[in-house]
């Protein structure tokens, strides 16, 4: 089902291949745009977009001026949330800073430095 997380340096390491929206790098025409206090958001696929029993990927991108900076990567499971992915929004690149399986509460890179805790992963 899902790859070992220990080495992840990418989505693609952490959710199953080929899951809809999870090979998606930049937001599409088609995003969202929210704003927050602190700037706006970028999110694909649209709540309006994902069913009760939706299973894939949903991206959050903070927008940076002129590019798109990938923050966040949700995975579902016939429409629960099934696994967190944070990335490193100083990396241009996008990569893997911490993950959380959220079913069992536990981190997915217990290694990397700056990766959520199994209580982060809890809550």
């Amino acid at each position: 089902m899902f790859a070992s997380p220990s080495a992840a340096q990418a989505v693609a390491d952490l959710v199953p291949a080929g899951a809809t929206n999870c090979a998606v790098t930049a937001p599409p025409t088609t995003a969202g745009l929210f704003g927050t206090p602190g700037g706006f958001v970028m999110v694909f696929p649209r709540n309006d977009g994902l069913t009760d029993r939706y299973t894939g990927c949903k991206a959050l991108w903070v927008v940076d001026v002129d590019r798109m900076l990938r923050l966040a990567t949700l995975y579902f499971e016939n429409g629960t949330l099934a696994r967190a992915i944070a990335h490193d929004v100083r990396d241009p690149k996008g990569g893997v800073e911490g993950a959380c399986d959220i079913k069992t509460g536990k981190t997915l890179l217990p290694g990397k430095p700056r990766s959520a805790t199994d209580a982060a992963c809890r809550g």
